[in-house]
């Protein structure tokens, strides 16, 4: 390798490294590329202009990685440093002032005004070395304006602030539907995000949902909650997306991407006129990396919301209102009346609370007042950790003292409907999932079929979002995980992952040839926090072992073990003739569910022109089935399996057969979801 004897030189090389990394949204190599080259840079120095300049901009590009890492302290330091060897570092001043700009969203009227500050003198400078360069100019205007609207307190009279105050028209809106917009907007569950920041912002959100459902239910007067709701599509309307993106974000500049298409699609759920946010949409959903199936579907919505309002709808007033008299009086449900008002975080809705007065009349005559009444009693159960979206068991006791009630026959039904749709893990919105297919094909002949009939019943019927890995690695498997850290997968309901290969009881078989451990296989993709409380599937489709289990019938489909002599083209699901099967030999092993398309230590067999008959069988029936509980699906698996007799002339002599089976720790029902 020539020696490298320029700093030039040097940064030349860190930066085509870090090109290809960039691609792949590899921030954290990025940052660990220009760690090691930095200290080079040091070796070469030479105080020139030209060195100055080449540590300058390699300061610049790390900071730039943590900046994607949301790591904004630390980029902040770099940005100064880079300032420090080059003052005329334009791009560097323009980093700087976006963080100073991103980090006053978070921060009271005073702090966020210095920081806006802080960020013009840097955009100012920015523009002042580089004044062609349009996006410094975007930047400071959006940093100006804001600027200003702070100054004044965010009540700016002229033309273009008024239009922004009325982005949506939520005075046409009807109660009922005010009151569930501003409902699906927050999330309740305080565990659901590692970052302590984003637990008190959903405690203050809450709170203030909360107390405005509270003042309509007491004045009869829906202003409080029209005005919650145009304050966030106020500050979000304004908000400007002109920055570069943020992957994987875990503080407060994360959060207005995210708000605004949270908005939109609970506007789309609800009917609701959004056509001036439409620009936003577009920005927030580049922003975020969202791939077409995610900006078209009912995406970064809380499907436990969804399910809330769905149960809610499905009550009628008198329900609710029971529901309402269970909480309320302590004779019925005390140890349940204590807790929901013990919490600190409720404290300041207390008195409000006690002092209103609810009537069945006003249930049943109020617009709305059903709505805010049940979403209050939800926001309590959940913020006393009584309710999630997982944990039910609390509310589902509730609902069972209202059942016990005097009710007519429709209203038991209901009922009845309800607590069997709590039963099951939420599945509202589309995706409805997300599909890992990890396929060893080397030395697999027909894997290649197998792979088509995964992502087509995946993709087509069930509406996940499907990626494959042909050959996969150590290194794919990582890149995986780190794909699904960021932060748009926190609103995917499940996670389904695939794996095709050779294998034996313990191992399965990597692209590379070398094998590695099943249960660190699937344990590293368990501990996502993206998927804590999510339904985990996992397909293991390899043999387990060098046994079979023998059987003396005539009739049988000719097959190779788990990996041999196969064709590719296969298309279709595979015919099986009506004498390969035999139904009298009979052969006697935390959110998750692992099936195996064998037992243990056994082989998998595979068709000769059509691949795995256990990939074949759970691919049709999960088309079949679409609706039902997935354990239903894998029971007839195993049972459709079981049943054909195999034969092989290279690999064994006779008959054979072979026996899938699951093992699961779900702690509520998984439905096989449908894009119908």
């Amino acid at each position: 390798m020539a020696t490298i004897n320029s700093p030039e030189e040097i940064l030349c090389q860190l930066k085509e490294k870090c090109d290809i990394l960039y691609q792949k949204h590899r921030f954290k190599e990025i940052e660990e590329v220009y760690d090691k080259g930095l200290p080079l840079l040091f070796e070469k120095c030479s105080q020139s202009s030209d060195w100055y300049w080449c540590l300058a901009t390699a300061y610049n590009n790390r900071g730039h990685s943590k900046y994607m890492q949301v790591a904004f302290d630390e980029a902040l330091e770099d940005y100064n440093l880079a300032i420090k060897y080059h003052p005329m570092l334009a791009i560097a001043y323009y980093n700087r002032a976006t963080i100073h700009y991103r980090l006053c969203q978070s921060y009271e009227v005073g702090e966020k005004i210095e920081s806006l500050e802080r960020a013009m003198s840097d955009f100012k400078k920015a523009i002042e070395l580089e004044p062609e360069n349009e996006e410094f100019g975007k930047g400071y205007a959006s940093c100006k304006e804001l600027l200003e609207d702070v100054k004044g307190d965010g009540n700016c009279s002229s033309k273009k602030n008024k239009a922004k105050e009325s982005a949506i028209n939520l005075k046409e809106i009807s109660n009922k539907t005010l009151v569930k917009l501003l409902f699906s907007l927050d999330n309740g569950d305080k565990s659901t995000d590692k970052s302590e920041f984003f637990q008190q912002q959903n405690i203050r959100r809450v709170q203030e949902g909360m107390s405005a459902f509270m003042s309509f239910m007491k004045n009869e007067n829906i202003s409080e909650v029209r005005e919650v709701l145009e304050a966030r599509i106020k500050e979000l309307y304004e908000y400007p997306f002109f920055k570069v993106p943020v992957e994987g974000a875990n503080e407060a500049v994360r959060t207005k991407e995210q708000e605004i298409l949270t908005l939109i699609k609970a506007c789309k759920t609800f009917g609701v006129d959004y056509t001036k946010l439409k620009e936003k949409e577009l920005q927030a959903q580049k922003l975020l990396f969202l791939s077409e199936a995610e900006c078209q579907g009912s995406f970064l919505i809380y499907a436990e919301n969804l399910r809330i309002i769905h149960v809610c709808d499905v009550m009628s007033e008198k329900l609710v209102y029971l529901m309402y008299e269970k909480v309320r009086c302590k004779e019925i449900s005390m140890t349940l009346s204590d807790k929901l008002f013990s919490n600190k975080d409720l404290e300041p809705l207390k008195l409000k609370w006690k002092s209103l007065e609810v009537s069945l009349d006003k249930v049943e005559k109020v617009e709305g007042f059903k709505e805010a009444l049940f979403f209050c009693i939800i926001r309590m159960l959940e913020m006393n950790d009584l309710h999630n979206r997982l944990y039910t068991n609390n509310f589902e006791e509730l609902l069972q003292e209202v059942n016990a009630s005097e009710l007519d026959e429709g209203d038991t039904g209901k009922m009845e409907y309800i607590i069997d749709k709590l039963s099951t893990y939420p599945n509202a919105c589309q995706p409805t999932g997300y599909c890992l297919v990890f396929c060893v094909t080397n030395e697999r002949e027909g894997a290649e079929s197998e792979i088509r009939k995964v992502k087509e019943v995946f993709e087509k019927s069930l509406g996940f979002t499907v990626k494959v890995v042909k050959n996969p690695t150590l290194e794919h498997l990582q890149e995986c995980r780190d794909e699904l850290e960021k932060f748009k997968y926190h609103f995917y309901d499940s996670l389904v992952f695939w794996f095709m290969s050779h294998g034996n009881k313990d191992e399965i078989k990597l692209g590379c040839g070398e094998f590695h451990k099943k249960n660190e296989v699937i344990n590293s993709f368990c501990k996502l926090e993206n998927f804590r409380k999510k339904p985990k599937l996992f397909f293991m489709c390899s043999c387990q072992g060098e046994g079979r289990i023998e059987v003396r019938k005539e009739g049988s489909i000719e097959v190779t073990i788990d990996g041999q002599n196969m064709g590719d083209n296969a298309t279709q699901f595979a015919d099986i003739p009506g004498s390969a099967y035999n139904i009298t030999a009979v052969y006697y092993e935390m959110d998750r569910l692992i099936a195996h398309a064998t037992l243990p230590d056994k082989y998998a067999f595979r068709m000769l022109e059509e691949g795995s008959i256990y990939v074949d069988t759970v691919c049709r029936l999960l088309e079949k089935y679409r609706g039902k509980n997935i354990t239903t699906v894998l029971e007839k698996a195993n049972n459709k399996v079981h049943q054909i007799i195999f034969s092989s002339k290279d690999n064994f002599e006779g008959k054979a057969k072979q026996a899938c089976y699951y093992e699961s720790t779900f702690q509520k029902t998984f439905i096989v979801p449908s894009v119908n």
